[in-house]
């Protein structure tokens, strides 16, 4: 089975240049010395759909469900900036697991995580 089999299994819109696309990107995962000639030669071809028509921009009106706080929260999780914070986020999240997973210091990493997790829990019981 191959790619073009499993996106007609999907239902996913395949192009009539599929076969030609499939073959550049073969060439240059493979660094055939034709690849650059390939490439060249498709990007020098003209035609192609029209672009999508731009959609209307929004305006606020009564039946305005989210709000303009909840639209500022959208806006502010899909800034790049929120994006840049939940990977550095996940870098750490992943790079601490790494650590956690070495033999001896993950042993010892993973116990005072345990120990820093109970006595957090402790602080917010003594505090409520």
């Amino acid at each position: 089975m191959g790619l073009r089999d499993t996106l007609e299994k999907h239902d996913v819109p395949i192009p009539d240049d599929f076969d030609e696309r499939l073959d550049i990107i073969v060439a240059g995962l493979k660094k055939k010395p034709e690849f650059n000639e390939k490439l060249e030669k498709f990007k020098k071809q003209s035609g192609g759909a029209e672009p999508p028509p731009v959609a209307p921009p929004m305006v606020a009106d009564e039946e305005d469900y989210l709000g303009p706080r909840l639209r500022w929260f959208l806006t502010a999780v899909t800034s790049p900036y929120a994006r840049t914070m939940l990977e550095g986020i996940f870098m750490v999240v992943f790079f601490v697991s790494y650590l956690e997973s070495i033999p001896l210091f993950g042993s010892i990493l993973s116990a005072s995580l345990d120990v820093i997790l109970a006595g957090g829990k402790i602080m917010v019981k003594s505090i409520q």
